[in-house]
């Protein structure tokens, strides 16, 4: 019996005449499209140099198509829009597998393929641990949420990166950075303020 170790190497073994070779991955470093919100799909498809027309659609079809009502979102699809595409959907559920992103109104196969470095449905988490994502999730995603310098040298030289918190309250849309080695006291006031106590 042996165990698997994450991001470790692919463990083999014979079955029969086949070769099966298997390895376990840490998911939490791609957004589960179960549990982002909108503000993180827009930045991912922002990320992907998709206009911001076309991400506000993609994020709220998305968010149309895993929630359990028939409420259309504002540039999202619920059942009229998939039927008038000649499509049966949404599902109204929770995705299962990143596969049926083909499934949602206004992605496409060449979309899929894009996204399936950087997405899951597996993770449980709202957000991304950036221990393990991808780099070029991570550049994405920074970029699109103003973490980076304006002077493309400075920010391309990660000797220059410093440390910094990213807090935010999406409900109150107010978000502020913070240096990493702020004092505890100093960083719970901060929290406070953002949730508006």
């Amino acid at each position: 019996q042996r165990e698997f170790a994450i991001g470790g190497q692919a463990f083999s073994c014979r079955l029969g005449p086949d070769l099966l070779a298997t390895a376990a991955h840490d998911e939490g470093g791609k957004i589960d499209l179960n549990f982002a919100n909108e503000r993180l799909l827009r930045a991912l498809f922002l990320g992907l140099n998709l206009g911001p027309t076309r991400a506000d659609a993609l994020a709220d079809a998305i968010l149309d198509f895993r929630d359990g009502d028939n409420n259309k979102r504002p540039r999202g699809a619920e059942g009229p829009e998939y039927r008038a595409a000649g499509r049966t959907g949404p599902k109204n559920a929770p995705f299962a597998a990143t596969e049926e992103l083909n499934q949602v109104l206004g992605v496409d196969a060449e979309l899929v393929a894009q996204l399936a470095p950087f997405v899951t449905a597996h993770s449980g988490k709202d957000g991304i641990d950036p221990m393990v994502a991808p780099r070029p999730l991570i550049e994405a995603l920074r970029r699109r949420l103003g973490v980076f310098d304006l002077d493309p040298a400075l920010d391309a030289d990660r000797n220059q990166h410093a440390g910094v918190l990213v807090l935010g309250n999406d409900r109150k849309q107010r978000w502020t950075m913070k240096p990493a080695t702020l004092s505890t006291n100093f960083l719970m006031q901060a929290i406070e303020r953002l949730a508006g106590k």
